[in-house]
């Protein structure tokens, strides 16, 4: 029973990975051919593709009416996530890693725009309501 649950297990990490940098490779190409930068395609369809998982589990965990599940889900992968690419690109590359200027000049703005606009929402629906509803999430 153990060296089948070993080989399953090693067996899903290969497809895994292989899946992974299968989905990398066509979203790459896929730019090219339409003309897009490689940073926007790693920021839309990359990022939607692996995120996908989490929204089907804490849909369903939502409508089954298990709404604790659905934000444990949500938050404990976003907390793994950046801990485990903060974590695998230290150990990859300890000096660090060149951002292009281009890069900083769009991202950081579109990021601390977005950020700076959810956040208060955010706080403003936690003071008066500690139950939001589905128009808090269309606020967010």
């Amino acid at each position: 029973m153990v060296p089948a649950l070993v080989a399953g297990f090693v067996l899903g990490f290969v497809l895994l990975v292989a899946g992974g940098e299968s989905l990398v490779r066509g979203a790459g190409s896929l730019a090219r051919t339409q003309g897009m930068s490689s940073l926007a395609v790693g920021l839309t369809v990359v990022s939607f593709t692996t995120s996908a998982l989490e929204l089907a589990a804490s849909a369903d965990a939502a409508f089954s009416g298990h709404p604790g599940l659905a934000v444990g889900n949500i938050v404990g992968s976003n907390v793994f996530k950046i801990g485990a690419v903060l974590g695998v690109t230290a150990i990859v590359a300890p000096q660090g890693i060149a951002i292009h200027p281009g890069a900083l000049r769009f991202d950081l703005p579109v990021f601390a725009g977005g950020r700076t606009r959810t956040y208060p929402w955010g706080l403003i629906l936690i003071r008066h309501s500690l139950t939001p509803g589905q128009s808090d999430a269309h606020i967010l």
